[in-house]
């Protein structure tokens, strides 16, 4: 279990986040994590990556993931394009009679335009077997460690990280992996999740299906009508499985996968090649045709969620949390984009820059998608009984009926009208399984690192499960369209991204933009700044970014890492102090970004480079100091600041003066009531040096005191240079030492390590 793991006395293998898990989830978070920079090994108890073309569809919002990683031409290259999945067909076998067609995922031409008016990306029908070899190969390229036949055991979590328990497969020997984050990605029967105890909802099992690989040229039964996946009203097809019998195609048209159901109670049938074979002159409709079978499995069709995604240092992403069939192509695709979702936040914690609250925001916004797509994905499979329905038909393997109503379909008076105008409303009904586009891009995130601009969430003028919606309201996803730099097209999606946050605004709006680069310059937080009008950088010649920003020429967004847009202000600041003080950049309001907007502008201090007596070995002791002084404000509360929940706050044992950490040299915002008396000396603390430019950060005008080491100040000589002194106490304000002049610069320059 997670809290009483053996710890191993032999050597430890160190990282920053430890993947167990090399599957789509796996893979897609060592890809993330190794791209920004984030040190990430990989763990999996197989010896290679999937050998099996289970997940396949491709949709857009994971290929705008791979194309933020540069990797999107690459599977392009490699998988089936957009224009030969389409022509979803219903049937009772591929060379028997058709009943009828869907168009999907996007290739309609009455949906076409929405799907290219939402992303850059096309969609593609890429297997498992492309995908994570692309996305791992990358990820080692750029850094990532990844450990095959290494069999996850157990994990224990204390204040400082995870110790991972693995056992190598080929020697039987055990070792410790120490890690400051662990991700399970280990897939539907996840260990991981399981050691965490995470509570889950739904059913469970609630049917069972075979896979059938199998290479045959089938092409002169579906050439002509280009399609992933072919459906088979056969006797007995609806009674488990995925609704009917499937054909779904892997390679054009040389590699196939057939899907029946088996009742999970009875078990899987044993697959022989005679039993495979079988199926396979069931679903085709011939028999001449030759086939080779290389690889079978059983498994079950799922209708199980995990409700919270992640304890303390220890997440989960994939098929852990969200267990479902196969329907509407959603698996492998949700998770990448917990993945997405998960590692800029990790890598902004590991940096530094963000306070580990952030993490907190991973479940509050994946797990209700967790639940929307199981409870879609299963819904699919019982649409699909509205075909089964549409025939009048109780039970297919009564086969003289079953046949009788399939003749009727064809034949002239009410009853045949009737059968037929029911099957193309239930074949129809099924755009809600292969052009769920809303499913795939309606999020709307509601956390701590989303911003609230005080509008309500617009309403879907359309079904929001068909179609996507594009808004700026925060915690939705930024909307995509073309513009032009240097009069060349590019997407506004790839204008932000790469791991970092960015501002977006247009004429008027330079005092955003000068107060993103000053917030940057401050906290050490990458900031990609983005201003799209006339005679700007990138210039909007259709119109249609105008039309989707919902702001003003001068408002401005700001777009978080994963393209979701985190905040917004709809029209220009007052003035560029006002903009240097939105709160567009304090989405810490929960302890989201307490490092980077607040601790490193209070406390840091610039070292003078130009002064002899400050050695290498000092400024390496007072980064160390910094280092050490930002880690006690983070584990406190961010929420202490200006006395939000003040009995969080210690209190200074020297005075009435609060500050986080019970150290007077925190420098930490006291309570605004707590004001200095005329004339009150209050000795030098033991490490004030933050103190003249705490003081100068808030007061431009003051002076650093020129008194000696350890002189007492009065209170009355900051109170003069700063009149806002009262409602704005530093701890640190109250004690000043003697600093060389390079100091009296603001506290947003910070301490440089060698």
């Amino acid at each position: 279990m997670s809290n009483d793991g053996a710890t191993n006395p032999g050597p430890v293998v160190d990282t920053d986040v430890l993947v167990v898990g090399s599957g789509p989830g796996g893979a897609a978070a060592a890809l993330f994590l190794a791209t920004y920079g984030t040190k990430a090994m990989v763990v999996t108890r197989y010896g290679h990556l999937s050998a099996t073309p289970r997940a396949h569809i491709t949709n857009q919002r994971t290929m705008e993931t791979l194309r933020d990683m540069g990797l999107e031409q690459r599977l392009m290259r490699e998988a089936t394009p957009w224009e030969w999945m389409g022509n979803t067909t219903f049937c009772t076998s591929l060379a028997g009679e058709e009943l009828g067609r869907i168009p999907s995922w996007g290739t309609d031409t009455r949906r076409h335009h929405d799907y290219e008016l939402q992303s850059p990306c096309t969609m593609l029908d890429a297997p498992q077997t492309i995908t994570e070899p692309v996305m791992m190969q990358a990820a080692q390229a750029r850094g990532a460690k990844v450990r095959f036949d290494t069999e996850y055991l157990s994990h224990v979590q204390d204040e400082s990280g995870v110790t991972t328990q693995v056992r190598d497969r080929l020697t039987g020997g055990t070792y410790a992996i120490r890690s400051k984050y662990l991700v399970g990605a280990d897939g539907a029967r996840s260990k991981v999740a399981a050691d965490l105890g995470l509570p889950f909802e739904g059913p469970g099992a609630v049917g069972g299906a075979l896979h059938i690989i199998f290479e045959a040229d089938l092409s002169r039964f579906v050439e002509y009508r280009p399609s992933v996946l072919y459906w088979m009203l056969q006797p007995g097809a609806e009674k488990e499985g995925v609704g009917l019998g499937v054909l779904r195609m892997i390679k054009p048209w040389t590699e196939w996968m057939l899907m029946w159901g088996y009742e999970v109670a009875a078990g899987p049938p044993e697959i022989t090649e005679e039993f495979a074979r079988e199926l396979a002159v069931k679903l085709i409709g011939a028999e001449d045709f030759e086939m080779r079978v290389t690889s079978t499995l059983p498994w079950t069709v799922n209708h199980h969620f995990a409700t919270t995604l992640a304890d303390r240092r220890v997440f989960c992403v994939g098929d852990a949390v969200h267990r479902h069939p196969p329907t509407n192509g959603l698996g492998s695709n949700t998770s990448v984009q917990d993945s997405y979702n998960l590692a800029w936040k990790l890598h902004h914690v590991l940096q530094g820059v963000a306070a580990p609250a952030l993490l907190e925001t991973f479940n509050t916004e994946r797990a209700p998608v967790a639940r929307q797509i199981v409870e879609r994905a299963n819904q699919s499979i019982a649409d699909t009984g509205r075909i089964v329905a549409a025939l009048d038909v109780d039970d297919t393997t009564d086969v003289d009926k079953l046949n009788r109503q399939l003749a009727l379909r064809k034949a002239p008076g009410p009853a045949g009208e009737k059968i037929r105008e029911r099957l193309r409303e239930a074949i129809a009904y099924k755009a809600f399984e292969f052009d769920a586009h809303g499913v795939e891009h309606n999020h709307r995130y509601a956390s701590a690192a989303v911003l609230p601009d005080g509008t309500p969430m617009p309403a879907f003028t359309r079904d929001p499960e068909l179609y996507a919606q594009p808004t700026t309201w925060p915690g939705a996803k930024l909307p995509h369209t073309w513009v032009t730099r240097a009069g060349h097209r590019v997407s506004t999606l790839d204008l932000g991204g790469r791991g970092a946050f960015s501002v977006w605004t247009g004429i008027g709006g330079q005092a955003w933009l000068a107060a993103a680069e000053a917030f940057s310059a401050a906290t050490g937080l990458p900031v990609t700044a983005v201003s799209i009008g006339p005679g700007q950088p990138l210039e909007d010649p259709y119109g249609t970014w105008a039309e989707l920003r919902e702001i003003g020429d001068a408002g401005v967004l700001l777009v978080r890492p994963d393209l979701y847009v985190a905040a917004r202000h709809a029209s220009a600041p007052e003035s560029d102090q006002a903009a240097a003080q939105s709160t567009l950049f304090e989405l810490d309001v929960d302890g989201v970004l307490a490092k980077a907007a607040r601790l490193r502008r209070q406390l840091a201090t610039e070292v003078d480079d130009s002064d002899p007596q400050r050695s290498a070995t000092t400024k390496r002791r007072q980064w160390h100091d910094y280092q050490e002084q930002t880690k006690q404000l983070t584990d406190v509360a961010d929420a202490a600041d200006a006395c939000r929940e003040p009995e969080k706050i210690p209190v200074c044992v020297q005075g009435p003066c609060q500050c986080v950490g019970g150290s007077l040299s925190s420098g930490r915002l006291a309570c605004p009531d707590v004001a200095m008396e005329d004339d009150e000396r209050v000795p030098v603390a033991e490490r004030g040096d933050e103190a003249p430019s705490a003081v100068k950060a808030l007061c431009p005008a003051f002076d650093p005191v020129d008194v000696g080491q350890e002189t007492h100040v009065p209170g009355e000589a900051i109170e003069s240079a700063c009149e806002t002194y009262e409602s704005r106490s530093l701890c640190a304000q109250r004690f000043v030492r003697k600093f060389p002049a390079r100091l009296e610069s603001t506290a947003g320059d910070g301490i440089h390590a060698e």
